[in-house]
This record gives C-alpha cells, structure tokens and sequence, in this order.
C-alpha cells in the first residue's frame, strides 16, 4: 500500500497520440486477447492506486477514445493533442497542462506497452512514498530501464521543455543520482512498435476476456 498517497495526489498519465508511422496502421486499435491493444495500459493505470487517469489521444483520436473508453472501469480525463504529429513531447506538454496544482506526482505509461500491470505501477507509488525521490523508474529483471516511470512535480517544467520525440530518457539520467529503481517482478515493459512486435505479443495473449477480466 503506498503509504503516503493519502497527503498526495498522484496522475496516472496513459500516452496513446502517436501516429504509429513504425506500424504503418493505427497499433492501439489492434486486438489483443479479445480488447484493443490500447485498452491494457489504460486498464492497468484504472486498475492501480493512482488518484485520476489522464490519456492523450491525437492520432485518429475519435476512434482511438472511441475503442478505448468502453474499457474504462473509472472516470478517465480525455485530453486531445492537436500537435500529435510533432512527437512525444508534445503529448507530454497536453498531458501536464490538463494537471491541478493538486498533483504532486505523475506516473507516464504509453498505451502501446500492453504488458504492463497495475502493479507495477503501484511499486512506483509505494517507492514515492518511501523515498520522495524526484523520479521513480522501473527497472527490468536485467536492469535495463523500461516503463512505466514517475515524476515529481518539480520536474514538471523540464518535462514541458522537452520537444519532438524526446520523452523523458534525458531527465531521468541527469535525475540517476537521486531517483529511486523499482525492479520488476511481474508483467513486461516492452512496447509494441512493428508488425513482428505485434505478432510476438500477440502469441503471450492468446487468451480469451472472461468476465470482463484477462485470463
């Protein structure tokens, strides 16, 4: 249970704008073990302790709210980038701008990382709690960095200084120091940019949506 979360608040922010141009076709409209591919990520963050869920539509975004809200277990803030075509950043900037001054924290997921479960993101907010550290990453069993990540708010300017395709990787390494790891234990932080990408997801969710629930 992340101790501190009842003297905070803390987003949930789900990435889902990008034009898929690796892809070649809208990824997040996919489906994926009887659901859109998008809809895991944005069911994770709903699944976990954040305190409100903002997603970032931009590319063809009528039909990706329209796949993805059905699966919403709880209010989601829907925010549209205009600028999606520009790159991350600028999801980035929609997503901090639609933030109260409320927010202490915020936790970033791109939609298009479907292995991601609800605790792993609870890890990242129980590790804020503990430590307060400016940013929480996860860390794969090997250590390689991966998704999802935490900021606090102090960095929030930095992150709104960003531009293009960067997303936070710069941040993170100047923050290295002072940023707590968080390694995982469940789920997969891969993110779902090709076709063969696509396929070898595909072949670890070939399972069937019973009772609304994944098995």
């Amino acid at each position: 249970v992340f101790s501190g979360k009842e003297d905070c608040v803390i987003a949930g922010i789900v990435l889902a704008a990008g034009m898929s141009s690796r892809m070649g076709r809208n990824k997040l409209l996919l489906p994926l073990g009887g659901r859109p591919l998008g809809a895991y990520a944005l069911r994770a963050m709903m699944d976990s302790e954040v305190d409100e869920v903002i997603c970032v539509v931009g590319f063809e975004s009528d039909l990706a709210r329209g796949a993805l809200e059905p699966h919403a277990r709880r209010p989601v803030r829907w925010i549209v980038n205009e600028e999606y075509a520009s790159g991350r950043a600028s999801s980035i900037r929609a997503a901090l701008g639609a933030l109260s001054d409320a927010v202490e924290a915020a936790v970033f997921l791109p939609a298009d990382v479907p292995g991601v479960t609800a605790q792993n993101i609870n890890a990242l907010l129980a590790a804020y709690g503990q430590t307060h550290a400016p940013v929480v990453v996860t860390l794969e069993p090997g250590g390689a960095r991966t998704h999802p990540v935490l900021f606090h708010r102090s960095l929030f300017p930095k992150l709104a200084e960003l531009e293009g395709d960067q997303g936070g990787q710069a941040l993170i390494e100047a923050c290295w120091s002072e940023a707590a790891k968080v390694r995982r234990t469940d789920g997969d932080g891969a993110d779902v940019d090709t076709e063969e990408a696509y396929r070898l997801v595909a072949e670890k969710f070939p399972i069937a949506v019973v009772g609304g629930e994944r098995r």
